[in-house]
């Protein structure tokens, strides 16, 4: 994987404070390192041309105060970055190593890659270093490169020593010769006016890319002209880190952001009028509407005439289970249920017909947000739906609206608002639910949006679920996240209840979890990490299990029993509550929830 390295150089303006903040910059982006330039107080020789005089007025104004290093390092490691420094004279370099100072690379610029000694210097020094070539012609690069005797973690930038470097005068296609001369790393330095440029060096697979990074382009500064703000180089990294997984399939299968996106915008049949048990149906006078919920037209092709098994009403989605007979649930898989404490997602509207074939009394409600604001003006719904015995979970809808997630943290007054009333409405209808069935009814969400600092986020939700037990006697609990999730119909990126770092966190904050195992799956796998490890590490924390498959980084909805999810044996003996979270479970009155029981109960074998 290429990994960007954030340029700080002398954008900090010689001000420490815009330093540090320019190193929390770069860690926002999750680039994998930032670069400082170090100069001694003695570095410029008194001299009267113009342009000489330009630079050295700025370098001093921006210089680097020595007094700062050993922040400047804390600061990065603390924000889990690399940091390296450049070096132009072989006095500079030497001081800098005497007075201790620990970093993790050394970096010579164009301006001195012909400076042997100094090289030579840099490796005695036994971590990497990295040469730029700008300025050079390619008998010298070549020359250079040879003498310098570098090894494969030591690397090579090609570079243009324009400051910016004209459209087109790239030369990118040198990377190829780059490489030929080298067992070392390939990098590229850009100092490009439009960082889009970098995107076009990762055809060469080159391992760095080094890029000028700046509080905001409106800054006065030499460098600002080649560098990029916080917008610019989080999406700069984004797409560089995820550059080859573009490409990285073979194979066509579809995701679960382009089900959902074909069914709402796709068509399905739906009856035209209300039908009785044995009416028949007519192909020809059902209505095509979306979202397509129910069966499409085209699966009724070789079908003329139906007889409807059920009642149905006009309006409603047409679906298999109108027309189709299903298996009676075996007593032993209904046996396994109850055993295990699996429970079952449904809505509103399916509750009934679910409950009926699979009897049993664990359940989840899966509400939408509009459903939500139906059960605040009729809550006493609930008491058909609910029995004495019952144990009821609910599922708090992602979105609170058509264009907002659930956030009660957000510095968006409106969307706070929203998000406070949908978890009020939620929490009464849990102390409902706990009278009619004498169990505690527990409340679930994903918690996907963040403002401020992941400490801050942690302290403010382990305070917002304190309260909320303390007042309501109701236990709210996070669901682990994947870290690419489907929302408004495509992917984003997530940055909490995803990671190993988050892992440290709700430990630290003692905060109590709906472990979804397909998003452990996913997130692990973006991370290139094992899930059975986080599990392991979050086994204290876990109040409420969604059993779910999942493979890659974004499969999150693969048939059950077809991805990475496996420890079946583990899982189903936790002591919680595990909720059957199988994608499209309840279509057809849950006929993937059947096949999923099946495969967990013949695990246990």
């Amino acid at each position: 994987m290429t990994k960007l390295i954030a340029e700080i150089g002398i954008n900090h303006g010689g001000d420490l404070q815009n330093a540090i903040k320019l190193i929390k910059q770069a860690s926002t982006a999750k680039v994998w390192g930032v670069k400082f330039q170090y100069r001694s107080d003695n570095f410029f020789a008194d001299n009267d041309e113009m342009g000489s005089t330009l630079i050295k007025s700025e370098l001093e104004r921006s210089n680097l105060q020595h007094s700062w290093i050993g922040e400047l390092i804390n600061k990065s490691s603390e924000n889990g970055l690399s940091i390296g420094f450049s070096f132009f004279r072989n006095t500079d370099l030497e001081e800098f190593f005497e007075k201790g100072y620990k970093i993790d690379f050394i970096k010579i610029p164009s301006a001195e890659f012909r400076n042997i000694r100094l090289i030579k210097l840099a490796k005695s020094k036994n971590i990497p270093v990295m040469v730029s070539y700008g300025g050079g012609s390619e008998d010298e690069i070549e020359k250079f490169i040879k003498l310098s005797k570098f090894d494969k973690d030591d690397c090579v930038f090609h570079c243009i020593a324009n400051y910016p470097v004209a459209l087109g005068n790239q030369q990118l296609s040198f990377i190829e010769r780059l490489k030929s001369m080298t067992d070392a790393k390939i990098g590229y330095s850009s100092h490009d006016a439009e960082w889009e440029v970098v995107l076009l060096t990762l055809k060469y697979e080159i391992d760095f890319i080094e890029r000028h990074i700046c509080l905001s382009k409106k800054d006065l500064g030499l460098d600002i002209s080649t560098s990029s703000d916080l917008n610019d180089f989080k999406r700069m990294n984004q797409i560089v880190t995820k550059y080859y997984d573009i490409f990285n399939s073979p194979q066509r299968a579809s995701n679960q952001g382009e089900i959902l996106n074909i069914r709402n915008l796709g068509t399905g049949l739906y009856f035209d009028k209300n039908y009785s048990h044995g009416d028949e149906i007519v192909i020809k006078n059902l209505v095509e509407k979306s979202p397509a919920t129910g069966l499409r037209i085209h699966e009724l092709d070789e079908i003329k005439k139906l007889k409807i098994l059920k009642n149905a009403n006009a309006g409603e989605p047409f679906l298999k289970s109108h027309i189709e007979t299903h298996e009676e649930v075996a007593k032993n898989i209904k046996d396994f249920r109850n055993e295990y404490k699996i429970s079952l997602p449904v809505r509103l509207h399916d509750f009934v017909d679910i409950k009926r074939r699979f009897e049993g009394k664990y359940f989840e409600m899966h509400l939408s947000y509009a459903e939500v604001f139906k059960l605040d003006k009729n809550i006493d719904i609930l008491d058909s739906l609910v029995s004495d015995g019952d144990h009821i979970s609910i599922h708090l809808p992602d979105y609170i609206s058509n264009d907002d997630l659930i956030d009660p943290f957000s510095n968006n007054a409106p969307q706070k608002k929203l998000s406070l009333e949908l978890i009020n409405i939620c929490i009464e209808a849990s102390k409902k639910i706990e009278t009619i069935s004498k169990n505690s009814c527990l409340i679930l969400g994903s918690f996907s949006c963040r403002n401020g600092s992941k400490m801050s986020f942690y302290k403010t939700f382990k305070q917002f679920t304190s309260n909320i037990k303390k007042n309501h006697d109701v236990d709210l609990y996070a669901q682990w996240l994947p870290k690419k999730a489907w929302y408004f119909g495509g992917s984003v990126v997530l940055d909490q209840f995803c990671s190993k770092e988050d892992i440290n966190f709700i430990k630290e904050n003692d905060i109590k979890l709906c472990l979804d195992f397909s998003h452990l799956i996913l997130s692990a796998n973006y991370f290139n990490d094992n899930w059975y490890n986080w599990y392991n590490l979050l086994k204290d924390q876990i109040e409420h299990i969604h059993i779910a498959d999942g493979e890659g980084d974004d499969g999150e909805g693969v048939e059950f029993g077809l991805g990475d999810l496996d420890h079946y044996k583990e899982i189903l003996n936790h002591s919680s509550i595990k909720v059957l979270e199988v994608w499209e479970g309840h279509h057809n009155i849950g006929e993937k929830f059947y096949s999923a029981l099946k495969l967990l109960s013949n695990s246990l074998k």
